[in-house]
C-alpha cells in the first residue's frame, strides 16, 4: 500500500507541478486520490484484521470464530482453495499483492463458483500443523485424549505424535527459552 502511495504522490506532483502556487491544488488532488484509491484498501484491510483478531482470540478460548461477514468467509474460502486450483492461486495472490481487488478476481468467470465449491469443504485452517491444543498437549506433555472431546480445528494431516510431537516441542521449548532470556 505504501508503494501504491508513493506513485499517487508521484502521479499528483507532475500533474500539479512543484511550483508555490500550485500547493493548495497539490494537497487537494493528492487528498482526493488517496480516499479514492486508497482508502478502500485502507478499510479492507482494517476489517480484515479486525476478523483475524477476533478469530485468534476465539482460538485462545478454544471455540470457533463466526461471523455473518461475507468478505471473511470468501477470502478463508479462496485460501482454502488456493491449494487445489492455480487459477484461484493467482487470483488470491493478485489480491494479496494488491494488483487487483477482490471484485475484480472474482468476476472472472467461474472462479467464485469453483471458491465456494472448493473453499466451502475446508475447515477453519487448511494448512497443515497441530491445532492449538494438540501444541499445548505437547508442550504440556499431558495427553487431551478420551472424554476431553476433540479440537474444533481441522488439519489435513494427522495429529502431532511419536518423535514428531518431541521435535516439536524441542523447537517450542527452544523458542520459549529463548524468548525468555531476550526479556530478562
Amino acid at each position: 500500500m505504501g508503494v501504491l502511495h508513493a506513485c499517487a504522490l508521484r502521479d499528483t506532483l507532475r500533474a500539479t507541478g512543484t511550483h508555490t502556487a500550485a500547493r493548495l491544488e497539490f494537497v487537494e488532488h493528492f487528498d482526493v486520490v488517496t480516499e479514492r484509491d486508497l482508502r478502500p484498501i485502507y478499510d479492507a484491510t482494517l476489517q480484515m484484521d479486525s476478523h483475524r483478531l477476533a478469530e485468534m482470540q476465539a482460538d485462545i478460548e478454544c471455540r470457533p470464530y463466526e461471523t455473518d461477514d461475507p468478505a471473511w468467509a470468501i477470502g478463508k474460502a479462496m485460501l482454502a482453495a488456493s491449494g487445489e486450483d492455480p487459477d484461484i492461486l493467482r487470483g488470491y495472490a493478485s489480491i494479496a499483492s494488491l494488483l487487483a481487488t477482490p471484485d475484480e478476481v472474482l468476476a472472472e468467470p467461474g472462479l467464485f463458483e469453483r471458491v465456494v465449491e472448493l473453499g466451502s469443504r475446508a475447515g477453519q485452517y487448511t494448512l497443515p500443523g497441530p491445532s492449538r491444543r494438540d501444541l499445548l498437549t505437547v508442550l504440556s506433555g499431558t495427553s487431551h485424549r478420551g472424554s476431553r472431546g476433540t479440537s474444533h480445528r481441522s488439519t489435513r494431516r494427522s495429529r502431532a505424535n511419536g518423535p514428531e510431537a518431541d521435535q516439536l516441542a524441542t523447537h517450542a521449548s527452544r523458542a520459549i527459552t529463548a524468548e525468555a532470556s531476550r526479556s530478562t
